[in-house]
């Protein structure tokens, strides 16, 4: 589907890692990558930490751009959100950013460049294509995620990725067969994310040598599937799930069932507001400060409270807007819930005719 711009040419980065990681591991049985999506039987270990995730990184990049420390934990945040197998996520990040570096063995750059924050080549066709940008770090994870989401076999509601938008439809015919017996895997990848046959193989080379350093004697423990919990990077555990919106509506059903609702968060609000001018949600990442979003559809006017942690309150908040009030903006942070819905619900009897 996409020719990564590390693909359009045999000095790319990634088909020249590839060649040699496969040399080196030639004589030792590769298994095949596992399904993307998480489910009972294809977890995340429990020896797969954020850290040791970055650990392994920056043996590899010891010069790592500190704005990338917290990425591991955006790619756990992510991943569980949307069910995906974050840690070959980020394994295919490394990959196809040669660990961050954004360079080919040569040293020379390749078509992305980090401030990009295109952690998986999105939209690069090659000659110098840079393919799609993204305001962070967090978005960039998320739009890579959400695009392995697509290459599963699920329709992605809004993706952040342009190139996700553009080529959805494409995507998900491609994969339709495989998923019909199957669900789809990283391996499925070969050839469509990238047009090298052995781009799952050299995914799964790079999840082996991580076991090998990180895992040990417990490399097939999981951690309780059904426990698992969904945290913001370097919040408390208190602060466990994003927003009920921010998950894909066509999905949620089945993701209810899998994972444990947390009782400290609270779940969406929909308020009283019957017109059809002004109405007023409530949404939650866990955190003690709320921002208030005002975004439009045609006519209608939506005020969102967005519960956010205060020291990722920009972020996050940029991140709700992208994903579930595409053209809003922030009116004003709070320092309590309650603030923030009385401004709201004042705004919303002005304009309904109720003050």
């Amino acid at each position: 589907m996409r020719l990564s711009s590390w693909y359009t040419s045999r000095a790319g980065l990634a088909i020249t890692l590839v060649a040699s990681i496969l040399t080196t591991s030639a004589h030792t049985a590769s298994a095949a990558a596992p399904a993307i999506r998480i489910s009972a039987s294809n977890q995340v270990p429990d020896c797969v930490t954020p850290d040791r995730l970055m650990q392994f990184l920056q043996s590899r990049n010891p010069r790592l751009n500190p704005r990338f420390q917290k990425i591991a934990e955006w790619y756990k945040y992510h991943g569980e959100s949307w069910q995906v197998r974050w840690d070959y996520a980020f394994y295919q990040m490394a990959l196809e950013t040669n660990f961050l570096s954004y360079r080919r063995p040569n040293g020379k750059r390749g078509d992305v460049r980090a401030n990009q924050n295109n952690f998986a080549g999105i939209g690069t066709t090659g000659g110098g294509v840079p393919g799609n940008n993204f305001p962070d770090v967090s978005t960039g994870v998320l739009a890579q995620i959400q695009h392995l989401v697509a290459y599963s076999g699920e329709r992605v509601t809004n993706p952040v990725a342009q190139r996700t938008r553009a080529k959805q439809h494409i995507i998900l015919k491609g994969s339709a067969k495989v998923a019909q017996r199957r669900p789809v895997a990283f391996q499925d990848l070969s050839g469509r994310w990238a047009v090298d046959r052995k781009y799952g193989r050299s995914i799964e080379h790079l999840a082996r040598k991580f076991r090998q350093i990180h895992c040990g004697s417990n490399s097939g423990r999981v951690a309780n599937y059904r426990t698992r919990i969904v945290t913001p990077p370097s919040l408390t555990p208190a602060l466990a799930r994003p927003p009920q919106r921010i998950k894909n509506p066509a999905n949620q059903a089945k993701r209810s069932r899998l994972q444990r609702p947390n009782p400290q968060v609270a779940a969406r609000e929909v308020t009283v507001q019957q017109a059809n001018q002004c109405s007023v949600d409530v949404a939650s990442y866990g955190g003690n400060r709320t921002v208030l979003i005002k975004s439009r559809s045609n006519s209608h006017l939506k005020l969102t409270a967005l519960d956010v942690d205060p020291r990722y309150e920009t972020e996050l908040s940029r991140e709700y807007i992208l994903t579930h009030a595409q053209g809003g903006k922030t009116i004003a942070s709070y320092g309590t819930r309650a603030e923030a819905l009385v401004r709201a619900h004042a705004m919303c009897d002005e304009i309904n005719g109720q003050g």
